[in-house]
């Protein structure tokens, strides 16, 4: 009855152990090194309970780490819990090196974290590799608004630089993490730009990437990828399909079709356009680009007429 009751108390441990992890002390060939069936449910029940105070992306790439699955060893998981403990509060006050650790985790043996976290200290000191940055870049009315990321191999994001036309607008980032995600939103006239996203981290190593926008009413969205290239592309509307919206828009329809071009994906996408703000605008447009003509302001019946000309 001792014996069974002992067995009982250890797979109720045993079993909330991560599946990789079992299976090594399934596999293990030493288990004549433990003295007794009580001193083995008690390395398991610590094992156990050092595992699930760590957070859970800690416990899956321990788990996927190396070393486990040909056989956890009664004297490895005595060594691994006496390193576990040595990097405990890094593991808690360092976000970077969690993050760093389990991107990293199949490239350590689970036995001796502290391995990892003097790789991860060195790699830190001499980094010289710039931040990955990707997001997308929209017209929100009146506003533009870049929503990017921000991801280093070992120093944090310190700061994004958004320069478009003449205006520069710099984001300090404060953060734990290798990854940042956010958006600035700011007022921009109607117009052509090249938009230049910099992210930059905590050792000053940068990388940019840059856009040519067309901040419109109701236009479509242009992404930019890590490679710093264009990523889709869009062509402004011809003075044909200009003429051709006004005529749509006389009658009073209050959505048409406008393309879409993906130059390097080989193919069309359409979709809807409002025309209220939209006409205004390109209607004051013109009447400035008729001013610029003629060089002198031209009475409101000459930009009445020609209007129902195009008409």
């Amino acid at each position: 009855m001792i014996f069974k009751s002992q067995v009982n108390e250890f797979l109720k441990t045993y079993e909330k152990l991560p599946p990789r992890i079992k299976n090594g002390i399934e596999n293990s060939k030493n288990i004549y090194e433990v003295k007794s069936l009580q001193d083995y449910i008690a390395i398991v029940k610590l094992l156990y309970m050092n595992l699930y105070e760590l957070p859970p992306d800690i416990i899956i790439a321990i788990d996927n780490a190396q070393g486990i699955l040909d056989g956890f060893e009664p004297h490895e998981i005595e060594e691994f819990l006496d390193s576990l403990n040595s990097v405990r509060e890094r593991f808690f006050m360092n976000q970077t090196f969690r993050e760093w650790f389990v991107e990293n985790s199949r490239h350590f043996d689970a036995t001796n974290i502290e391995t990892s976290w003097d790789k991860f200290v060195q790699e830190r000191q001499k980094d010289t590799t710039p931040p990955k940055i990707w997001g997308v870049v929209t017209s929100e009315g009146e506003n533009i608004r870049v929503s990017f990321t921000v991801k280093d191999n070992v120093n944090v994001p310190k700061e994004i630089v958004i320069k478009i036309g003449a205006k520069t607008i710099a984001l300090p980032i404060s953060t734990n993490s290798l990854t940042y995600i956010g958006a600035i939103e700011f007022e921009q006239e109607w117009g052509e730009y090249n938009v230049t996203v910099t992210g930059m981290d905590a050792k000053g190593n940068k990388h940019s990437a840059k856009i040519d926008f067309s901040h419109y009413p109701e236009i479509f969205e242009i992404k930019f990828d890590g490679s710093g290239e264009e990523f889709q592309n869009a062509q402004p509307y011809t003075k044909e399909e200009l003429t051709k919206m006004w005529r749509y828009a006389a009658k009073y329809k209050p959505l048409q079709i406008y393309k879409i071009v993906y130059p390097y994906l080989g193919f069309d996408r359409y979709g809807k356009m409002k025309f209220d703000g939209a006409m205004e605008f390109f209607y004051e447009k013109a009447k400035r680009d008729l001013f610029k003509f003629y060089h002198k302001p031209l009475p409101f019946y000459s930009i009445t007429l020609f209007i129902l000309c195009i008409l």
